[in-house]
């Protein structure tokens, strides 16, 4: 005997045509402010993009601001997405923790939109206090979610971190940063400077679990 299944109905057309505009509004956004900057980045230059009218775009977003907001969050959900799946498998590999540093620093230096765009956002958030409301809320989840990665990479290669996840996040984010920027334009020189970085901060935050064998 089949057992029945539920129906879910086909979205109505109007409704899936929204959606697709919608995301196709995102998207060239994303690519407009990565380019321009938040300031230089025009209405009328991210509607072109799309062939949206200016009223179309004020349907659904009240201003600029509301807009890069809304790619911020999206493009955050997109990052926690890939690096959900960075290290997947990299616990069997023969160098786990080197593994690890060159994933993560290819995965980050082949992304320049996500840097153009959080360098943007941040200065925005410095002037806004609005903005700045939102921008420490996103961070805040990401480093959660990175600080939880962190510790269970550590965990399934038999270490253990030295300080709380939050903590090792936060000096991740700092090295990130700090070698990304050094060779903005060089992504391969980005990458290699960033995981030699990373590969070192995991032997500064990881210590072996206690009672492991040596």
């Amino acid at each position: 005997m089949m057992m029945a299944t539920a129906f879910k109905p086909p979205m109505p057309r109007v409704k899936m045509r929204r959606a697709d505009t919608a995301a196709r509004l995102l998207e060239a956004a994303c690519d407009v402010f990565a380019e321009r900057g938040f300031e230089a980045a025009s209405l009328d230059a991210i509607c072109q993009r799309i062939n949206m009218t200016r009223g179309a775009f004020y349907s659904s977003y009240a201003s600029k601001e509301d807009l890069f907001i809304a790619v911020f969050d999206e493009e955050a959900r997109r990052l926690a997405g890939r690096l959900a799946r960075l290290w997947i498998g990299v616990a069997d590999h023969p160098d786990p923790l080197g593994a690890a540093a060159h994933r993560y620093a290819l995965t980050e230096a082949s992304d320049a939109k996500w840097r153009l765009l959080h360098a943007e956002f941040r200065l925005l958030a410095a002037r806004n206090a609005n903005v700045a409301e939102r921008y420490e809320a996103i961070a805040d989840q990401l480093s959660a979610n990175l600080g939880q990665q962190i510790a269970d990479l550590v965990d399934a290669v038999g270490l253990q971190l030295v300080m709380p996840p939050a903590e090792a996040a936060d000096l991740w984010s700092a090295v990130v940063e700090g070698s990304s920027w050094r060779h903005p334009r060089v992504p391969d020189q980005a990458a290699e400077t960033l995981r030699k970085n990373l590969f070192a901060l995991l032997g500064v935050l990881t210590t072996r679990k206690r009672g492991a064998l040596a």
